[in-house]
């Protein structure tokens, strides 16, 4: 053993040497644990940059241990993923991390959980359930504090505890150029972990207290863990794809996109490369479109989709429709090959961020499940495993529906209340249509479209202008349908007006969950520059967008905590595969389909109590089964 102190960190860091170090170890963190009732604990991997951990396949080089605010303890695991140690050392390691998940005694506090405990399941094959109340990510906790700024430990532990949080991440840098962390010195590499542990225990208790001041506590406690615990099942079953379907596919538009190019070029008579902006410009310049153009970057006009969609609109500019086809297939066709590169025999796996925006939305990368190209195409890839369904559950117009339980407005709950088309008697209204909002969708689909716009526009805090783009209608036809909206769901209004005001006294807003978001210096910046300044008014559509959005956000995932802590109780075989906004796509096994839909509906409809949010319900071998139609 080798003993490491820290003066800086007031502690001492000790290093297990070999495997009866490691032995010794165990047992001082079980009994160390045990007595203080909480342990945090921290993996280092092989990756060395973020942008390329991967929990699923990294080397696990060591791990590190802090119960007190004393000691922190570190030992090494692994060499390329292979044991550094004989039988009898792995298994007692084996069966300590056992331990530390069926001892629901302790505390185990990690930084960045769902990342950990994939290494923990890797170890043992196992991963704690939804229902598990022993576990405590202090990067969520930091995330509700303040979705603002970072919440990397380093950058916490400097903020929060006035410790240099990246002291060992400058040592690790002036070692040099390294490929990786099992490049480095092992003594470095420990301190760099025991460092990590100790600053989780540390701020663990820091951010603890805060969340309980700030009110802030419940929504950790009931949504934000089960729902990292949930994700991490999600994570490491994975969804399974359809290989051979996506290999066609990616065959399929290799062929298009290069016919789209010959296309393109004998169009306008010479070759060139559709995807370089520069060269698009010289042909944009040669077809006379740059004249057409009112949007300008730093080195020109731009060709982005939008601009080039608002050009397909001016008239029969063929060359400007093959480009979009291309750029759209181009889109597909990349996804497809990202799919086909970051799956594993068959199975794709995504890593959800629950702090990757300031509404509580999730997010998703390697891959990106939100940014799905649209429709069925690509989703026909995503398919049930044998002897499984896939049962997809998707929010009915959620938002507006949140929008209606917190304006109180009649008009709107009674549609909602009725079973009535929002959209349609929106139509009726902007659009003075003397019908039934059941002709509306009959003889005015397009308007109803508009309608759609309208209702979503407002809700997003569109101005006429934008809103005239939106939905493709004059400024003075914009500002016309936003009065009429107002006049037919007066609360709307209100609800708008109220959050404002609320906003610039408070400086943030707070969602019927307590999530909150914070707009620090708002009341001076209305002083300053008034109401109608660009800065203001941005921060006042985004406090009521995210009343909005963050709510139905955690509905949407108070729904799949119980739906899933539903399963558990009946003991049904069903996991959830993924969440993409509104929409949450469960594999169940068949003889379990009927009991679990009961549970889904029952689970989902009334999140709320006395405040209905009703689901469509799709049973589909693949994803895409559900957008065929």
């Amino acid at each position: 053993m080798r003993e490491l102190n820290d003066p800086d960190f007031g502690a001492r860091f000790l290093v297990a040497e070999n495997g009866s170090d490691v032995l010794s170890f165990i047992r001082l963190i079980k009994e160390g644990a045990s007595t203080s009732g909480i342990l945090a604990f921290d993996f280092e991997t092989n990756a060395l940059k973020e942008d390329r951990v991967n929990p699923l396949e990294d080397s696990i080089l060591s791990c590190s241990f802090c119960f007190d605010d004393k000691v922190a303890y570190a030992f090494r695991l692994q060499s390329k993923n292979k044991w550094l140690y004989d039988d009898n050392v792995v298994n007692c390691i084996k069966e300590f991390y056992e331990w530390i998940l069926n001892n629901k005694n302790i505390k185990k506090v990690i930084h960045n959980l769902k990342f950990d405990l994939k290494l923990v399941w890797r170890i043992v094959g196992k991963y704690p359930l939804v229902n598990d109340s022993s576990w405590e990510d202090t990067m969520i906790m930091a995330y509700l504090l303040d979705e603002n700024n970072s919440v990397g430990l380093k950058r916490l532990a400097s903020r929060y505890l006035n410790l240099d949080g990246f002291k060992y991440e400058r040592m690790v840098l002036e070692v040099g150029k390294i490929s990786n962390m099992s490049s480095l010195d092992w003594y470095i590499v420990s301190q760099y972990n025991c460092a990590d542990s100790f600053m989780t225990y540390k701020l663990y208790y820091v951010l603890l207290d805060k969340m309980k001041a700030d009110d802030l506590f419940d929504l950790y406690e009931k949504l934000c863990r089960p729902l990292l615990l949930l994700l991490l099942e999600t994570e490491i079953i994975g969804f399974k794809l359809d290989i051979d379907y996506l290999k066609q596919k990616r065959m399929w538009y290799r062929d298009k996109l290069i016919e789209l190019e010959r296309e393109m070029s004998k169009i306008v008579g010479f070759n060139f490369n559709p995807r370089s902006v520069k060269q698009l410009r010289k042909v944009f310049e040669s077809l006379s479109l740059s004249g057409k153009i009112d949007k300008f970057g730093k080195t020109g006009f731009s060709t982005d989709k939008n601009v080039l969609a608002k050009l397909s609109k001016q008239g029969d500019l063929v060359f400007v429709d093959k480009l979009l086809e291309f750029k759209k297939s181009q889109k597909i066709s990349e996804f497809i090959n990202g799919l086909l590169e970051k799956q594993r025999d068959g199975i794709i796996s995504t890593n959800f961020l629950l702090n990757g925006t300031v509404t509580g939305r999730l997010s998703s990368r390697e891959p990106n499940l939100q940014n799905l190209p649209r429709g069925a195409e690509v989703r026909r890839a995503f398919i049930s495993r044998d002897g499984c369904k896939l049962v997809i559950a998707d929010f009915e117009q959620i938002e507006l529906r949140v929008a209606s339980f917190y304006a109180k407005d009649k008009t709107m709950l009674d549609i909602f209340k009725s079973g009535g088309d929002i959209h349609s008697r929106t139509a009726i209204e902007c659009f003075k249509l003397n019908c039934s909002e059941k002709e509306v969708k009959e003889k005015y689909p397009d308007l109803r479209v508009k309608a759609k716009g309208v209702n979503f526009g407002i809700l997003y805090g569109l101005s006429p202008k934008s809103l005239a783009e939106y939905i493709n209608v004059s400024i003075d036809d914009a500002k016309d349908y936003i009065s009429r909206y107002f006049y037919l769901y007066t609360g709307i209004k209100d609800l708008i007006d109220k959050t404002r005001s609320s906003v610039i006294e408070n400086e943030y807003v707070e969602n019927i969950f307590g999530r909150k978001r914070r707009f620090l210096g708002l009341k001076n910046l209305v002083k300053s520059k008034g109401l109608n300044d660009e800065e203001v008014s941005s921060h006042l559509r985004e406090a009521f967008n995210f009343l909005i959005q963050s709510t139905a956000v955690d509905i949407c995932n108070l729904s799949i905590i119980n739906v899933k802590k539903g399963v558990l109780e009946n003991n049904l075989d069903a996991k959830l595969l993924v969440q993409v906004h509104d929409e949450q796509i469960w594999e169940v096994v068949n003889s379990g389909v009927e009991r679990f839909c009961s549970i889904l509906k029952s689970e989902s409809e009334e999140v709320i109590g006395g405040f209905k949010t009703p689901i469509d319900l799709r049973i589909c071998n693949s994803w895409g089964d559900k957008y065929a139609d």
